[in-house]
């Protein structure tokens, strides 16, 4: 224990952990403080949105009642409730005191923005009151004014609980995170007596075993020395060799016997015995050093070596210790590889790709000729390094492009292959598909290089688009044609049903297009077909799609559009092509269209197919009822067939 006491004073042990427990105690108090400031800011915040709700609820109640003429409702009261509601609200965004307690404003700018929501509703509340309340207006139960009013004040609820929410989550948040502060806290506490324990066990059995150790480092050292791989000596201060171990006897072809009565110098092939003194000395002055150089061998042979050596106080005489490790394997790998890089760059000169070779160790980066006369520079004009790959690739892309390459070198994917977009010289987009494989050095578990291609698909990529534009849009037209339309109605119709939003589906059809083409020709008629798509793609919104169904058949889906304000672009559409006049070979057309409506809400069984269905009736009953006007016709009860 007297060693112990040489290292740590018990004492001062013992007032560290009273020290630590007494600071973790004050900490756990004061955050246990700062949790309860915390809650009560935010709770008397939490009680004023419900107040805001109470005074809201009892204001709707009392006001029906006002409305329906009771006498013993006094509406000095009822409007007392609003101004209630009010007063709460403005004291969560400014403050305010009253018999119930002190509300400290917010700090938060986005609850900030729902309570303005809140006064903003509550007053819109209140102007419908006060419309209800005039002279002469129908305000009984289900009356227009009536449903408008219970409207405003279920928003206005909406928003005070959705404010009263978000204060009650911060508030358990609150609880949640002190919760966890305090148990990291006594966490630690426990660790650091566990610890100090540990640390008095572990020294105590490091002090016994020190002795023994030390007794069996030379030994251990000395047999390690003898059956390393790599070859080692011992010299004395003038470079006679002292101790050799097997692998240097195998490597020079020497016994221990006869290597033991040399001196370095009979070893360098490099240098004269001369140069070797002086190499040594200046070993000795530094204390260290690391070269490379070659050892003659018993068969007369010299192999490449490297040399560690160092020099420093054994058994009271300074001796010279090195380790000598055969480079003759790296070498001729080292010349392969370099044989190999030379051929690489001969074909990188040759091929039409661009190639390009990316050193992961060292972050060098080639880039072949083709590379660079592929966006439009010459050799000199891009620097090799990734910066300029990273600076050409288009914002847009750069990201996928990355995730890529990290995807291949963490192994989630097997083979590296991307499209992205570079900047060619002239400013325009080249598309590239870039490919690539990665390198190992024998041995190594990652990859040190990364190598492979860049190909010019920017034809390739316009054919494609070319193709897809012929797949999906009316040549005559230049809108979306119905296939195109059959699978975007699709969508459409599964995203109303998921997020429950209203989608309305209108098909329109030229009145009497026959006689347009019997009278002007058919290519006068195409005209008309032609002006009516561009006025339909000036009229619908980004979101909305117009298609042309067949011969004279449109069809536009209308996403998020109720069946009233479907009417509503209906009949704005129907005006303006009974107002359009078509010019075509000197000769001016008018026409007039018939548009079937129909809204997903109207029918029983969703579905793009009873969509079409709905709308195709309706248009049918637009052309049986003389033309020129919508239609939005209702679900068939089925009761009633």
């Amino acid at each position: 224990m007297r060693f112990y006491n040489s290292i740590i004073n018990p004492k001062l042990v013992y007032s560290m952990i009273v020290a630590v427990a007494i600071a973790m105690t004050v900490s756990m108090f004061m955050m246990f403080r700062i949790g309860l400031n915390m809650s009560d800011h935010h709770v008397p915040l939490a009680d004023a949105a419900q107040e805001v709700m109470t005074h809201t609820t009892e204001f709707h109640l009392w006001f029906e009642e006002l409305v329906q003429g009771d006498p013993s409702v006094d509406a000095n009261e009822v409007w007392m409730h609003l101004d209630h509601a009010e007063w709460y609200a403005n004291a969560m965004l400014h403050g305010g005191t009253n018999h119930e307690g002190e509300y400290i404003p917010l700090d938060d700018p986005l609850l900030h923005e729902e309570i303005n929501q809140v006064l903003i509703l509550l007053h819109d509340l209140k102007e419908i009151a006060h419309q209800r309340l005039e002279p002469g207006k129908d305000s009984a139960i289900g009356s227009a004014i009536d449903q408008v009013f219970d409207a405003s004040y279920n928003k206005a609820m909406e928003q005070a609980q959705e404010v009263e929410e978000t204060l009650r989550q911060a508030i358990a948040q609150e609880v949640r995170n002190l919760g966890l502060i305090l148990g990291a806290v006594v966490f630690l506490l426990v660790s650091l007596v566990i610890g100090i324990g540990f640390i008095f066990y572990k020294q105590e059995a490091e002090r016994k075993l020190l002795e023994e150790e030390k007794l069996a480092q030379e030994k251990r050292y000395r047999i390690s020395i003898r059956t390393a791989n790599e070859g080692y000596w011992m010299t004395d201060e003038n470079g006679n060799l002292l101790e050799v171990n097997d692998a240097y006897c195998e490597l020079t072809g020497y016994s221990r016997e006869e290597l033991m009565r040399m001196n370095v110098a009979d070893l360098e092939a490099r240098e004269r015995a001369d140069e070797v003194a002086d190499h040594i000395k200046d070993i000795a002055d530094k204390g260290r050093a690391r070269f490379e150089t070659r050892h003659r061998c018993k068969d007369g042979r010299t192999v490449c070596v490297e040399v560690s050596a160092t020099v420093a106080p054994f058994d009271g005489a300074l001796r010279g210790f090195a380790f000598i490790h055969d480079l003759t394997k790296r070498k001729i790998a080292e010349q392969a590889l370099a044989d190999s890089e030379e051929r690489f760059s001969l074909a990188m000169e040759g091929s039409s790709d661009g190639l390009w070779d990316w050193n992961l160790k060292t972050n060098d980066v080639v880039f072949s000729k083709r590379w660079k006369s592929m966006l439009g520079y010459s050799e000199d004009e891009l620097e090799n390094s990734f910066d300029t790959w990273e600076r050409l690739v288009h914002p847009n892309d750069i990201n996928k492009a990355k995730q890529a390459i990290d995807d291949y070198l963490s192994g989630k994917i097997s083979k590296y292959e991307v499209e992205f977009r570079m900047q060619h010289k002239d400013g325009h987009w080249v598309d590239i598909l870039a490919r690539g494989r990665g390198v190992s050095a024998k041995g190594d578990n990652g990859y040190k290089r990364l190598i492979g291609t860049h190909v010019d698909i920017s034809e390739r990529k316009q054919l494609q688009f070319k193709l897809q534009r012929q797949a999906n849009i009316d040549g005559l037209t230049e809108i979306y044609n119905r296939i195109y339309m059959n699978r975007k109605l699709e969508d459409e119709v599964q995203r109303a049903i998921r997020f429950q939003t209203p989608l309305s589906l209108l098909m329109l059809d030229l009145d009497y297009f026959k006689q347009i083409n019997d009278t002007y020709g058919h290519q006068a008629g195409d005209a008309c077909l032609v002006e009516l798509a561009t006025l339909m793609k000036g009229l619908v919104r980004s979101v909305d799609t117009c298609a042309r169904y067949g011969g004279e058949e449109f069809v536009i889906i209308l996403p998020q559009t109720s069946p009233e304000n479907a009417m509503v672009f209906a009949e704005r559409l129907r005006q303006k092509v009974e107002n359009m006049v078509v010019r075509y070979d000197d000769q001016s057309i008018q026409y007039t269209i018939s548009i079937g409506i129909k809204s997903l809400s109207q029918i029983e069984k969703q579905s793009s197919e009873e969509l079409l269905k709905g709308a195709d009736n309706s248009l049918y009953l637009a052309k049986q009822n003389g033309r020129n006007r919508s239609v939005s016709y209702p679900m068939v009860d089925p009761s009633s067939e």
